[in-house]
């Protein structure tokens, strides 16, 4: 989950949400499904989503910049606590995209 705008309120904020069964920081490319937008409450949720959809665990946190967000492409700075990603995602097709490391 990716938040693309900071604002006073949490009903206000928006988390661009991919699926991934890689680390970023575990691979030079990886593929992302791109799922709904998230409420601001799962930005920091663990545990059990209830009804049967499985559990949530929190496996990676740090700050986002964002130079481009767009339906086709993404390119981020991850400011992690231990380095410093460049991402550029590019859409394959409406769901999936491609992630590579970019330069900044």
């Amino acid at each position: 989950m990716l938040e693309t705008r900071v604002s006073s309120g949490p009903d206000e904020r928006t988390l661009l949400t991919f699926r991934t069964s890689v680390l970023p920081t575990d691979a030079q490319s990886f593929a992302a499904e791109r799922i709904g937008n998230h409420r601001a409450f799962y930005l920091d949720f663990e545990g059990e989503l209830g009804q049967g959809r499985g559990s949530v665990r929190r496996i990676l946190a740090g700050g986002v910049h964002f130079f481009e967000c767009s339906d086709r492409c993404v390119l981020v700075r991850l400011d992690l606590p231990e380095s410093r990603l460049f991402l550029k995602g590019t859409s394959r097709d409406a769901r999936t995209f491609e992630f590579r490391r970019a330069r900044p």
